[in-house]
């Protein structure tokens, strides 16, 4: 098996390489005709195709390289979709960056990424994508905080949050609009948890599994949408455990266990679904088998 991915690895890289030379004698004829911007433009954009295949295989030194040599090729930015385009490369870098471990160069990226995409999003304040690649981009740098300063990540958290509660204000059925701002309440929740503020963080992740419930009902077949609701109850549970609300939590275990059981009945022995049944189920068993605490 690894051998054989090795062989992908190896084809999907010499086909890109083709890609590339492609690319690059299609922007040498660009620039032989006079047009050097359509050169430079063609040229990133299989430079940054060819970073996106090096993240696809877990390469992230040799894709935060040839995002870097996109930006390189970017002509400064004047409109918004050039601003939008120069934060999603920074966004890249920061991932393959925070992949190696390279957390202060990911922390960099991130923000000039914000910066960037704040300001595509200023100059078309009707453009909704903009407003949610500037959520996504705070979520990513809230995220690296919380590693390692969890009470410097609620503010950005904060933030991407604000900008979806208004994005659903505007889109009340929009199923990516609730998805979003489900997603931004549980990492806010799971970090405030972690802070041991548990009443705000119970009822910022009951929202997040209200918002969850609503979009699979809408979405019955999709089984990683039915599942965002077992992973809802999931954090539920978990810091009521932690807060010693063995019997609700207990409540919450079993309803993502029960999410997950239906999943496996229509599709059994689905790799990501058993693994998350598996982990729950060991959390139960860990909280039933542990002791309640005396009460003096």
């Amino acid at each position: 098996a690894l051998a054989g991915e090795t062989t992908t690895r190896r084809g999907a890289f010499a086909a890109a390489e083709a890609y590339l030379q492609t690319g690059t004698v299609l922007a040498v004829v660009a620039r032989s005709m006079g047009d050097d911007a359509h050169a430079r433009s063609v040229l990133m954009q299989v430079v940054q195709v060819h970073g996106d295949l090096a993240t696809a295989v877990s390469d992230p030194a040799r894709a935060a390289g040839l995002y870097q040599r996109a930006l390189d090729l970017e002509s400064v930015p004047t409109g918004a979709a050039d601003f939008a385009r120069a934060a999603l490369l920074h966004g890249r870098i920061g991932d393959a960056a925070r992949t190696l471990g390279e957390l202060d160069r990911a922390r960099q990226q991130y923000q000039e990424a914000r910066l960037l995409i704040a300001e595509a999003a200023r100059l078309e304040p009707g453009e909704p994508r903009y407003q949610r690649e500037l959520a996504v981009c705070l979520d990513r740098f809230g995220e690296l905080l919380a590693g390692t300063d969890p009470a410097a990540a609620l503010a950005p958290m904060r933030e991407a949050m604000a900008i979806r509660r208004a994005r659903l204000r505007t889109s009340p059925a929009d199923p990516i609009a609730r998805t979003d701002l489900s997603m931004s309440y549980y990492r806010l929740g799971t970090t405030l948890a972690g802070l041991g503020q548990v009443d705000e963080a119970l009822d910022l992740l009951r929202a997040d599994l209200g918002l969850a419930e609503q979009v699979a009902r809408d979405q019955p077949s999709d089984g990683d949408i039915q599942r965002n609701v077992a992973v809802s109850h999931a954090g539920i549970a978990e810091v009521l455990a932690r807060a010693g609300r063995r019997a609700e939590a207990a409540q919450a275990y079993q309803r993502a266990l029960e999410v997950l059981g239906r999943l496996l009945a229509e599709t059994p022995q689905h790799p990501r679904w058993s693994a998350d049944q598996a982990e729950v189920a060991q959390a139960l068993a860990a909280l039933q088998a542990t002791p309640a605490r005396r009460r003096r």
